[in-house]
């Protein structure tokens, strides 16, 4: 409670009181009359400012709900430049890189090259090039640089739950193919030398 409303409160019984004494003196009956009057009054009064209290209160946690639902509904939507995906996003880089550089450029955006866990993810990402260039070919986050022929997701240092390799890939080709690509006319993956430059996706968490 305000301190305005308890300062108004204590005038208001000073009031009253201060009647009431005042009126005793000559008649007991009408003081009594005029006390419980001014109680009525003190009610009336505090009733309808409790009212506006609970009224003020009500509308400001209202305001902070759907402050914070807009916070949420924020955080679940991807930056610009982002496409969303079930709980991802994922941007598509047109700058060919190496897969190292790509790697790194990726970080600088606070994401990973994309990590491939599911078939409609592996048919989002080849569709996302796709759309750039029909014949589009891109690095994933995929590498068996530290130990040949054990594949993972260099961020995560997963291994790959799901695949979608052409037939008789990877095959390490002249002994220089340690990163991964996926080509977009068909979604297929193949291993190449990390030195080549491509476009890369990156994501990041929703």
């Amino acid at each position: 409670m305000s301190q305005i409303l308890v300062t108004l409160m204590l005038s208001q019984l000073q009031i009253s009181f201060s009647q009431n004494l005042y009126i005793r003196k000559g008649d007991d009956k009408c003081a009594f009359g005029a006390l419980e009057e001014s109680l009525h009054s003190l009610k009336t009064y505090l009733n309808s400012e409790l009212k506006d209290l609970e009224q003020k209160v009500k509308r400001e946690n209202i305001q902070r709900f759907q402050n914070l639902q807009t916070q949420i509904n924020n955080l679940k939507n991807c930056p610009k430049g982002w496409v969303k995906h079930s709980n991802s996003c994922y941007m598509l880089n047109t700058q060919k890189s190496t897969w190292e550089q790509a790697n790194v450029k990726c970080h600088e955006l606070s994401a990973k090259l994309v990590e491939i866990s599911t078939k409609p993810e592996n048919i989002f990402v080849s569709n996302t090039i796709k759309n750039e260039d029909a014949n589009g070919r891109a690095w994933l986050g995929g590498t068996d640089k530290t130990e040949e022929n054990t594949w993972v997701w260099n961020d995560s240092g997963l291994p790959l739950n799901f695949t979608n390799w052409y037939k008789g890939e990877p095959n390490d080709h002249k002994g220089n193919e340690d990163c991964m690509e996926i080509q977009s006319q068909n979604g297929m993956w193949n291993d190449m030398p990390c030195s080549f430059s491509l476009m890369f996706v990156c994501e990041r968490d929703i």
